[in-house]
């Protein structure tokens, strides 16, 4: 894949793709990843983004081309994440979309709650929100030092590293596990720039499976405490099959944040903004015509 309509730059260390708009002072866009990706995994969803939006998408510390920023020893919270998110967020003139999927979902919306007057919609693609049920246990066993035996923690670590090339992987990675249900596209895009050169020849993951397992470990355990003072207008979309935001979760946004429109994707996985990019591509639209008419 080509990621030709795409310009790339540095913001203090993080690397960032940029789709610029058909006009100068667009309305911006800025979508973030999900745990163990990169933005350009997301280039064929984000190269069919209205020319009216000015579109900005982060690698995350420790992922992607930002992966020399992932000191895994002071890695304690995704405070980070938030932190470069808001960091960011500041140094713009005026309010902006967010969008993320997973993680960058969850890490986008404790960005909105913390700079509500900073964001003028948000897109969350199966954020990862635990229902309350789970909160409880999820804080005994970090407090005990035990997240690090969650499934997907247990598998990020397991993860192969080294590779000959990017062909080798693709191969390995097409049609199975998390990327079954993926279009090609989407799967080259990851792969693209997914790996490093390794010193002794071959390539290795840029985001380190460590890393990538502490950051499922460090999953906060109640994302939605602080999330009353959003303003702007939400659109939530879920996927029916293994979401990470369930019904419990669901319904628990919008008592808190009432503006909330909740999308139910049917047969849809977590990962829907590869399985069903035509319908995450009419909610950004939609919601960003309902963020100009506020």
């Amino acid at each position: 894949m080509s990621t030709a309509p795409f310009e790339h730059y540095d913001w203090h260390g993080l690397h960032y793709l940029r789709r610029p708009a058909e006009r100068t002072g667009a309305p911006v866009l800025h979508f973030t990843h999900a745990t163990g990706f990169h933005a350009s995994t997301y280039g064929p969803l984000l190269a069919r983004v209205p020319r009216t939006l000015d579109v900005h998408a982060v690698d995350l510390r420790g992922h992607g081309g930002s992966h020399a920023m992932g000191d895994v020893s002071a890695f304690d919270s995704w405070q980070c994440y938030v932190d470069d998110l808001l960091g960011w967020l500041d140094a713009r003139p005026e309010p902006v979309l967010l969008a993320g999927h997973s993680v960058g979902g969850t890490v986008s919306l404790l960005a909105t709650a913390a700079r509500p007057e900073l964001v003028a919609g948000l897109l969350l693609l199966e954020p990862v929100i635990p229902p309350w049920t789970m909160r409880a246990p999820v804080a005994l066993a970090q407090a005990l030092g035990q997240m690090h035996r969650h499934p997907l923690a247990v598998g990020a670590a397991r993860r192969k590293n080294d590779f000959t090339d990017a062909s080798e992987a693709l191969e390995r990675y097409e049609g199975r596990g998390a990327f079954s249900t993926w279009p090609r596209p989407f799967l080259e895009g990851y792969v693209e720039r997914a790996f490093i050169p390794r010193p002794e020849g071959g390539v290795r993951l840029a985001c380190d499976p460590e890393w990538e397992s502490r950051s499922f470990a460090l999953t906060p355990r109640n994302p939605l405490r602080d999330v009353g003072g959003v303003r702007c207008p939400v659109t939530l979309m879920v996927g029916e099959v293994g979401s990470t935001c369930g019904p419990a979760s669901c319904r628990e946004l919008v008592r808190k944040v009432p503006q909330t429109r909740v999308v139910r994707v049917p047969g849809a996985s977590h990962f829907l903004p590869m399985e069903r990019s035509d319908g995450v591509l009419r909610e950004l639209v939609r919601l960003a015509r309902e963020a100009r008419a506020q």
